[in-house]
């Protein structure tokens, strides 16, 4: 099964704005009810894997909930080259849980090529979109929650975007 870790986002007014916005363009938006914080993700991994690592990531409960202000929005690569365009998850809380994550048994031995970005993805951009587009960058101050669960996602690929179901989930 294809997997990850993340954290459920809640449909924020500003963030569910900004999708409007940009499925007036060409380009695939994230259902509100798909919005997350990846903070792993781990590929294709067998059931007993996906086992061990939610029994692992119980000892994260009772970690604290805690705020994520969502703040602007941007682009990967780069707003000039789009690939991504994605909100800011901005928490110290965020990254300390992230750490703590990666540190779990079962997750040591996965290499992250890139610094955790905490983001919210909000489309995928295939081809070079209308200069239009870059309007959505003018909103800030989305919003904030409150981040009270770690969930351990599956993720199936269809034709219409991705499926995700909730395969474990730890109360932060």
């Amino acid at each position: 099964m294809r997997a990850f870790i993340g954290i459920a986002v809640p449909p924020l007014p500003k963030i569910v704005k900004a999708l409007n916005f940009l499925k007036r363009f060409d380009v695939k938006c994230v259902e509100k009810e798909n919005l997350h914080i990846n903070i792993v993700f781990l590929g294709d991994i067998r059931e007993e894997k996906a086992n061990e690592i939610a029994d692992a990531l119980d000892c994260l409960e009772g970690f604290g909930s805690f705020k994520v202000r969502v703040s602007y929005i941007s682009a990967f690569p780069s707003k000039e080259r789009i690939n991504v365009i994605w909100a800011s998850a901005v928490s110290d809380k965020l990254m300390e849980l992230e750490k703590k994550v990666m540190s779990l048994e079962p997750l040591k031995s996965i290499k992250k090529d890139k610094a955790f970005i905490p983001h919210i993805t909000l489309a995928r951009v295939k081809k070079r979109p209308p200069m239009e587009i870059r309007e959505v960058f003018n909103l800030n101050d989305l919003g904030e929650f409150t981040a009270e669960g770690l969930v351990l996602y599956e993720s199936k690929l269809t034709t219409r975007g991705p499926i995700y179901s909730k395969l474990h989930v730890v109360k932060l």
